[in-house]
């Protein structure tokens, strides 16, 4: 939940001051660059629901059998367990989206 919650911080920007940062330029050479104030920015994690398009009803997917599906696209069997890096992401994206979609985020 740390990082879902992490993202939910992102999706807000105050207003940037112009600045001076300090960088290389493709010769390795130390050069100062000078970047605009930058307006408030807000931003919202969409996920739009999956739909099963071959039942020809657009019946909802839930994220375990869609990443199921990629799995069995990719080659690996169906009845395999997840690989830990596929189950963390599809963990990460069920956590956020019920984070996201919690009442203590939304605004009033």
């Amino acid at each position: 939940p740390e990082d879902a919650l992490f993202l939910s911080t992102e999706t807000y920007r105050g207003v940037t001051k112009s600045r001076t940062i300090k960088g290389h330029d493709e010769k390795g050479r130390e050069t100062k660059y000078k970047l605009p104030e930058e307006p408030q920015r807000y931003a919202v994690m969409l996920a739009s629901q999956m739909r099963d398009i071959s039942t020809g009803e657009g019946h909802t997917v839930s994220l375990r059998d869609a990443t199921r599906a990629m799995m069995d696209e990719k080659g690996y069997e169906s009845d395999a367990h997840e690989p830990k890096e596929v189950r963390a992401q599809r963990e990460f994206y069920e956590r956020g989206r019920a984070l996201i979609n919690s009442m203590q985020l939304r605004s009033s």
